[in-house]
């Protein structure tokens, strides 16, 4: 809620609080808090787009549609982030002036920001189970992860994260507000924040912390027994083409999985950054009397939506495939409206050209 609006309501009149500390009879809805507005709606505009890109390059794109198995899971994150775009963005600018009114549409706004939310964690924890095995059993990997098993664990976890984000509306709630209005903080009980930071984010995050450290202790050891293979090679007898072709692609495929764990590790460390600060302030809230200021709780607001907007760029930065899709997604958009430009040109100097020239005889007795 717009805090300006509560300090000039609190000098003209006395005012009773709900248990939530929000007062009662004020106008529904609030006035706008501008600066609120203005960021989420920049952030909700660039989530959107950003990950209809990402989207648009895995499904459409010839060099993502037929690649590597991960891209599924990036894809799901993308599905998560575009939901952050599309519904939270807007049920928060909503939420921040006392909309809708309805109880059953407003814990449905609650629960849908929930589910958007533990849907992108366990596709965090998706990601590094499948960088997991394709980097410590390489030789196993395709035939563990097909692209039908891929689709399961992406479809557990989007069904995991449902039942989660969705406790509220099955009565773990506050209950219905003392006036038809609906701010998150009236609605959603804080233990089931604190629930869902003590047995969703941390335990996601400790396992995703424990496999990405197998994962580079796995890395590490590789290339120490490949330079130390290299160097036992030089001494024994030169191995045949068909070895050498062999050891060669085993080596890219290793290289390439290497690559594509980086890559995630980053995307899912910059994920817990920007959401556990809010849910950790959550949790203090939920278990004790103090309460943070309504702008710094906007701004761990912000960071949490800003993950989903920002995520487009970090594949685009950390991978070359993206960053080479996305290249020719803008070149081929760039010169598609600059041929249509052109030939808007040509047919405009065509007709100038048709409209200068004389009248025949035939044409000049006709127009007589």
């Amino acid at each position: 809620m717009n805090q300006t609006g509560l300090e000039d309501m609190n000098k003209t009149t006395e005012l009773v609080f709900s248990k939530a500390g929000i007062p009662l009879g004020i106008p529904i809805p609030t006035p706008i808090d501008v600066q609120y507005y203005i960021v989420e709606s920049v952030i909700g505009l660039m989530a959107i787009f950003g990950n209809l890109l990402v989207l648009y390059v895995i499904l459409f794109r010839r060099g993502l549609r037929k690649g590597h198995i991960s891209n599924l899971y990036i894809a799901s994150l993308a599905v998560a982030d575009m939901a952050v775009g599309l519904l939270v963005c807007p049920f928060a600018l909503l939420n921040s002036v006392g909309l809708p009114r309805d109880y059953t549409l407003c814990i449905s706004m609650q629960c849908i920001l929930l589910w958007a939310a533990a849907a992108s964690i366990y596709s965090c924890v998706v990601v590094s189970v499948d960088r997991f095995i394709a980097v410590t059993k390489p030789h196993m990997y395709q035939s563990v992860m097909t692209r039908g098993k891929a689709q399961a664990l992406i479809a557990t976890s989007w069904g995991l994260a449902f039942i989660i984000g969705f406790t509220p509306a099955f009565g773990w709630n506050l209950g219905r507000p003392e006036e038809e209005r609906c701010f998150f903080i009236e609605i959603v009980d804080f233990t089931y924040l604190a629930f869902f930071f003590f047995f969703v984010i941390v335990p996601s995050s400790i396992v995703v912390v424990v496999l990405y450290v197998i994962i580079f202790k796995a890395i590490r050891a590789q290339l120490r027994q490949a330079s130390g293979g290299a160097a036992a090679n030089k001494k024994t007898e030169p191995k045949g083409a068909d070895d050498k072709s062999k050891d060669r692609a085993g080596g890219k495929r290793w290289k390439r999985e290497v690559q594509i764990a980086k890559v995630l590790f980053l995307i899912v460390v910059f994920f817990y950054i920007c959401w556990y600060p809010l849910f950790l302030c959550d949790s203090i809230m939920a278990f004790s009397s103090i309460f943070f200021p309504l702008p710094f709780i906007n701004c761990l607001v912000y960071l949490s939506h800003a993950n989903s907007a920002i995520n487009p760029f970090l594949y685009g930065i950390a991978s070359q495939e993206f960053r080479n899709e996305y290249k020719a997604v803008f070149l081929k958009f760039y010169c598609c409206r600059k041929r249509e430009s052109l030939e808007v040109q040509s047919s405009d100097v065509q007709t100038k050209e048709t409209n200068s020239q004389p009248k025949t005889n035939e044409e000049a007795s006709d127009a007589v």
